[in-house]
C-alpha cells in the first residue's frame, strides 16, 4: 500500500511539473508577442520604415523580424541569468539601431567618408552588410573601433559574449592559472567573473549575435554597481549614470506599450 501511495505521489509530481512547464512556456510566448508587438508599434509611430542592411523590410515582415529578435534576446538573458526587465534592453535596441543589425555608428561613417575606403551611402540606413565588412576588413582601418549592430556596442573594445564551448573554458582556466599574462590561444578570458571572448564581425552584425552582445553588455553594467541595480541601461553610454538616456528609454518603452515602472527599476 505504501509503495502504491508513493507511486501515485510520484505521478502527481510529474503532472504538476508538466503543468508548470506549460505555464512557463505560455508566459514566454506571451512576453515574446508583447515585445514584438511593442517594437512594431514604436516603429509605426516613429520611423514609419524598418531599414535593415540597406533595404526596407516589407511591412508584413516586421512582426516576424521583431519576434525573432525578441526570442534571441530572451534566450541570451536566460543563459546569462539576468534579473532585470527585458523591456529596458528592448528599448535600448530600438533606440540605438531601430532593429537594423547592420547599423554602424557616426564615427566610422565619418572615417569612411574621409578615407574613401568604401563608397559611403547617401543615408546611414543604406549601409549594407558588405559595406560594413569592406570598411572594417580594409587594412587601412587598423585598430580603429566601431559601434555596431543592434545595441551599437563598440567592437572590439567593449563587445563581449561568454565562451560557450567547454574546451575553451577548460584551456583558458589552465593558461590563466599557469601564465596569467600570456595571450590566450582561444581568445577567452575572465571578465565580470565569466569566461568571455570578443565576438566576430559576423556575430556583431547578426540578429542572434547582436542580441547576445547587448544582453551581456547589460550584465557588465549591472555589475558596475555594488547593489546590482535593476536599470543597467542607465549606464549604457558610460560609467556615469545618464538620466537623460534613462528618460529616453522610458519614453521608447512607453510608446511600445511596455511596463514603464519596470524600466525605471521598480518591481
Amino acid at each position: 500500500m505504501k509503495k502504491i501511495l508513493l507511486f501515485v505521489l510520484f505521478l502527481l509530481s510529474l503532472g504538476a511539473a508538466e503543468i508548470d512547464k506549460r505555464e512557463l512556456s505560455t508566459d514566454r510566448e506571451k512576453l515574446v508577442a508583447e515585445l514584438a508587438n511593442g517594437f512594431v508599434r514604436a516603429t509605426e509611430r516613429e520611423s514609419k520604415v524598418w531599414w535593415e542592411c540597406g533595404e526596407q523590410t516589407p511591412r508584413d515582415r516586421w512582426y516576424p523580424r521583431a519576434e525573432m529578435m525578441a526570442r534571441e534576446l530572451l534566450t541570451a538573458m536566460d543563459d546569462y541569468g539576468s534579473d532585470f526587465s527585458p523591456w529596458g534592453v528592448w528599448g535600448v535596441i530600438w533606440a540605438e539601431s531601430r532593429g537594423n543589425r547592420c547599423a554602424i555608428g557616426p564615427n566610422p561613417r565619418r572615417y569612411a567618408a574621409s578615407s574613401k575606403i568604401v563608397k559611403v551611402p547617401d543615408r546611414y540606413q543604406l549601409w549594407t552588410e558588405n559595406d560594413v565588412k569592406n570598411l572594417i576588413n580594409n587594412p587601412k582601418w587598423g585598430r580603429r573601433t566601431a559601434d555596431l549592430g543592434l545595441g551599437q556596442v563598440v567592437w572590439k573594445r567593449y563587445a563581449r559574449i561568454p565562451c560557450e564551448r567547454r574546451a575553451d573554458i577548460y584551456w583558458n582556466r589552465f593558461f590563466q592559472s599557469a601564465m596569467p599574462t600570456a595571450s590566450l590561444t582561444t581568445g577567452c578570458r575572465i571578465e565580470s567573473e565569466r569566461m568571455v571572448r570578443v565576438p566576430t564581425l559576423d556575430e556583431m552584425i547578426s540578429v542572434d549575435g547582436g542580441a547576445r552582445v547587448t544582453a551581456w553588455g547589460m550584465i557588465v553594467r549591472q555589475n558596475w554597481s555594488t547593489k546590482r541595480n535593476r536599470t543597467p541601461w542607465l549606464y549604457w553610454k558610460g560609467l556615469i549614470a545618464d538620466y537623460r538616456y534613462l528618460n529616453m528609454i522610458t519614453n521608447v518603452v512607453d510608446s511600445m506599450g511596455g511596463p514603464v515602472r519596470a524600466v525605471m527599476g521598480h518591481k
